[in-house]
């Protein structure tokens, strides 16, 4: 039996917003916590300072002297004086805010790998509010996004709707909600493709697939994953529709923005770190690149969710050695495909970044729990 043919019911329950509220209203809860938890308790990063220039930069036409202006003068009506300041001072913080060149340079990392994120934040700030306001907004309403299309598959699959919350502790999607960060919005892009995939609903796949190098450019990597996964169980032909489309996309957000070179992110981010990436010198030392993968292996395996991803991976090997795996068991070999890709592009083991990942092992689990009558009534 498929994962989608488990739900018995769930397009009776969706035909009504009564039914669908009755249904998951537990999940709805939760979800409206996330959302008052992550505005209220904003984790003001320093990230929020570039996404804020990048949209000043791309959807306002901000350049210069004037792009630095706005942007720390959106930045210091959002924060206290003392958070302000410190978001103004040390080598990096104080660069940016006095010298324009560096903070247009800033801005081309992040421009082109968060295109969709920045455009919610000007859609957003529509309704009057400042775009460091939108930025968190917008992470607590996709945090809580998450929470609703996870419900949704763990009702597909039987499990109980409290179950929710451990998904969501685990894949830390209340964490989410506090930061200025696409982080929230690739997160449910990826699970509302693994939905899609589940209820067999290919062309609706394809269109999210598309879409997620526009949310991270980073998450081209899942749509490739899943184009193979395509191409292995369902459909050869749209499989590869989906891999050219992803790549384009990709390719294309990559183009039209300035961006740097992967080499000179990754010394500029673990060997060398300057507060401007373009003076970033290129090391030679294969040492200077083997140290951050080791620091990496321990940052991974120290995890608190260590334990989830080797569950749910020696679930998934019973399942396929006693011959019951089903297609959409190769749901969690794409999420921690994900993982370890990104992870040797980026060997740094940061929990928001793999949300995704974790929130599918999770389910992973439960579903196998569930399957040994964990939570199956007996007779």
């Amino acid at each position: 039996m498929e994962l989608g043919d488990r739900g018995g019911g769930m397009k009776d329950g969706l035909g009504s917003y009564v039914g669908f509220f009755k249904r998951f209203s537990f999940s709805l809860a939760v979800a409206v916590a996330i959302f008052i938890y992550g505005v209220k308790y904003t984790y003001y990063s320093w990230d929020i300072v570039p996404y804020i220039a990048s949209t000043y930069s791309v959807f306002d036409g901000y350049s210069g002297e004037n792009l630095r202006v706005v942007t720390y003068g959106d930045l210091e009506k959002e924060v206290d004086p003392l958070r302000f300041k410190k978001m103004t001072t040390g080598p990096f913080g104080a660069l940016y805010y006095r010298d324009w060149r560096a903070l247009e340079e800033l801005v081309k990392t992040y421009n082109s790998a968060r295109l969709f994120y920045l455009a919610t934040i000007k859609g957003i700030s529509k309704f009057g509010y400042s775009y460091s306001q939108a930025s968190y907004i917008s992470s607590s309403f996709f945090a809580s996004l998450c929470i609703i299309i996870t419900s949704i598959i763990l009702f597909e699959l039987g499990i109980p709707q409290p179950f929710v919350v451990f998904v969501a502790y685990y894949s830390e999607v209340h964490h989410l909600a506090q930061f200025s960060s696409p982080d929230s919005m690739a997160c449910f892009f990826s699970l509302l493709l693994m939905y899609f995939l589940m209820k067999n609903k290919i062309y609706s796949s394809f269109v999210v697939a598309s879409v997620l190098p526009i949310v991270r450019i980073d998450y081209v990597i899942v749509s490739v994953l899943v184009s193979f996964y395509l191409f292995y169980f369902k459909s050869k032909k749209t499989s590869l529709f989906m891999m050219i489309s992803s790549i384009f996309v990709c390719f294309i957000v990559a183009k039209v923005f300035t961006n740097y070179q992967f080499l000179r992110h990754f010394n500029n981010t673990f060997i060398d770190m300057t507060p401007n990436i373009a003076a970033t010198v290129i090391s030679k030392s294969a040492s200077d690149y083997l140290i951050p993968y080791m620091k990496c292996f321990k940052e991974v395996y120290q995890s608190h969710v260590f334990a989830i991803y080797v569950f749910a991976v020696l679930a998934l090997l019973f399942r396929i050695r006693h011959k019951i795996a089903e297609t959409s068991d190769y749901y969690l070999v794409v999420s921690i495909g994900f993982m370890l890709i990104h992870l040797l592009a980026h060997p740094a083991y940061e929990a928001r970044y793999y949300s995704f990942s974790v929130a599918v092992a999770a389910i992973c689990l439960l579903r196998a729990c569930r399957e040994a009558s964990t939570f199956a009534p007996h007779t």
